[in-house]
């Protein structure tokens, strides 16, 4: 498969008052173009860090990235100034964060949230939008995505709530998709359904999934393979078969015991 994520050698330190504390120390990752991949472990380790660390959200004033490199499709997003990585997050890079509410405006309607996005992005007429809002909604199986539109975010459900943020990220054509423990705060029988649909529209529409989880059991519903991330650094990389039944390292063992 080809190589369409590559990390190499990135150290991110967050300062304190008492001095840096190395957050991240990742010798290398890599994630194959179309490929579900996941990071999986505990609160604490470094998971959302090195999703900020991929999107350029990381604060400069509380982070210090000492080295390395976060390769995508060959151009490293750790060079690039503000505008340029403003031009791929959501045009090409688009996250799922675990509280839908968070990343949706709630004095606007679902309609103009989407039509807002969808223009900045894609240099669309108002119709044009709403008529790429309405597919998108449709694409995740929204019911009733039309009157969706016209909807605001405290009347959805937490699992509507989450298509619609998976919808937004897909209308502005992101071949990227960072999905942060987006099931973290729902129903258990409302999770399998947003697992699946996020790994279905990865096989139609051909786009890499990277998917962040503390737990082993979530991760392998969608992920080929998966890596154990403890204190910042990566103990363990396998196929997601190898490590269910053969993990290596007692860390991986726990945290199957817990979640698994």
């Amino acid at each position: 498969m080809e190589r369409y994520l590559d990390i190499n050698n990135l150290v991110v330190d967050f300062k304190t008052m008492d001095g840096d504390f190395r957050a991240l120390d990742i010798d290398h990752l890599d994630i194959c173009r179309g490929e579900s991949f996941g990071i999986v472990g505990e609160s604490g380790s470094g998971k959302t860090v090195l999703a900020l660390a991929i999107l350029g959200l990381l604060p400069p004033t509380a982070v210090k990235i000492r080295s390395g490199e976060i390769l995508l499709e060959g151009e490293d997003l750790l060079k690039l100034d503000k505008k340029a990585i403003t031009e791929i997050r959501g045009k090409k890079v688009a996250m799922i964060f675990q509280d839908p509410m968070s990343s949706l405006n709630p004095v606007f309607t679902i309609g103009q949230q989407m039509r807002d996005v969808i223009r900045c992005h894609r240099k669309m007429s108002r119709k044009e939008a709403d008529q790429e809002a309405l597919k998108a909604l449709e694409m995740v199986q929204m019911p009733d995505a039309g009157a969706c539109l016209d909807k605001y975010p405290h009347q959805l459900s937490g699992g509507q709530r989450q298509r619609v943020v998976i919808a937004l990220a897909l209308s502005c054509q992101a071949n990227f998709l960072i999905a942060d423990e987006p099931t973290r705060n729902l129903d258990v029988t409302i999770q399998a359904g947003i697992l699946k649909l996020i790994d279905s529209l990865r096989k139609e529409l051909g786009i890499t999934v990277l998917y962040i989880s503390n737990n082993f059991s979530l991760a392998s519903v969608v992920c080929s393979r998966i890596a154990v991330l403890r204190s910042g650094k990566i103990i363990e990389c396998n196929t997601k078969e190898q490590i269910l039944k053969y993990p290596t390292q007692d860390y991986t063992r726990l945290l199957l015991k817990v979640g698994g």
